[in-house]
């Protein structure tokens, strides 16, 4: 992993960030994702197994139950163990953060939104993606997408499910 080596501050200590490949997860019960899918995808079902909790943050697991602490966190105790869950995408979780309030107020059917997500929201080779794509765009470049099917730099691009 790109991370392994460097140095985090938790707590107001530095921690080394060590590979995952050999990460023994029968020593902990809390297992955080904060990676790529593909990170999630290979490393989730051991940290499971291990009997972990899981949080992914990159939204690749299938059946992992979505929570948003301040709109339905009571839904934890809920849920199986080990127990597998995501944190949905910053649109969400502002929508639901929003709509907590009128929980049991109003009988809401149907919410429609508009939103702009980040491209960071897709991660680092996104980002670099965008970066690369805005230098040719101004330098005069031709334009050859490679992350993404189509042009991302200055544009907004209507879509209604995951890249």
């Amino acid at each position: 992993m790109e991370s392994a080596g460097s140095s985090v501050m938790f707590a107001g200590k530095k921690l080394k960030v060590r590979e995952v490949d050999n990460f023994d997860f029968s020593q902990v019960r809390l297992v955080f994702f904060a990676a790529s899918p593909a990170v999630s995808r290979s490393f989730a079902p051991k940290a499971i197994a291990a009997g972990c909790a899981v949080i992914d943050l990159s939204g690749a697991l299938d059946g992992a139950t979505a929570l948003v602490p301040e709109a339905n966190g009571e839904r934890i105790t809920e849920l199986a163990q080990p127990a597998l869950i995501t944190s949905p995408s910053a649109g969400a979780v502002a929508l639901a953060v929003a709509l907590a309030p009128l929980k049991g107020l109003l009988d809401i059917e149907r919410v429609q939104v508009n939103a702009c997500l980040a491209v960071s929201e897709q991660g680092r080779e996104a980002v670099s993606e965008l970066a690369r794509q805005t230098a040719e765009l101004l330098n005069a470049r031709p334009l050859e997408p490679r992350f993404f099917d189509r042009q991302v730099a200055f544009n907004l691009l209507p879509q209604s499910a995951v890249w």
